[in-house]
């Protein structure tokens, strides 16, 4: 299978987390062209690929917030009961789309400083 992706990927497994509406995960890992995550829910409309649109994403490392990241859904699935039974898990794999120049030194400076304390 070729590599499509762009960017490098960096693990932030247990660094940082992300917010879409009422819904909160954390975030696998993260590129300047996308990332993954996993979010927990108990209404699958709150986390439906249609209404993932705009994400927030918070460093718990160093505090750094960046608001309002577009992204596509390109893949998720969705994992029934991992915790309680009106409880599920969705895994998301995600691309960037439309950032402002704002938002992409934002993720950029989130990105080399999390590389720069690893």
């Amino acid at each position: 299978m070729d590599e499509r992706r762009k960017y490098q990927r960096f693990d932030f497994e247990d660094k940082c987390l992300i917010r879409h509406e009422t819904v909160v995960g954390t975030v696998i890992d993260l590129s300047l062209g996308g990332l993954s995550c996993s979010c927990c829910f108990s209404n699958s409309d709150d986390c439906s690929d249609r209404r993932c649109k705009s994400v927030d994403i918070l460093s718990i490392e160093n505090m750094m917030w960046v608001e309002g990241l577009t992204m596509d859904i390109i893949d998720s699935e969705e994992i029934p009961g991992q915790f309680l039974d009106n409880f599920w898990v969705r895994k998301c794999r995600a691309r960037f789309d439309n950032l402002r120049e704002e938002q992409a030194a934002q993720l950029k400076n989130l990105i080399h400083s999390y590389a720069n304390h690893r």
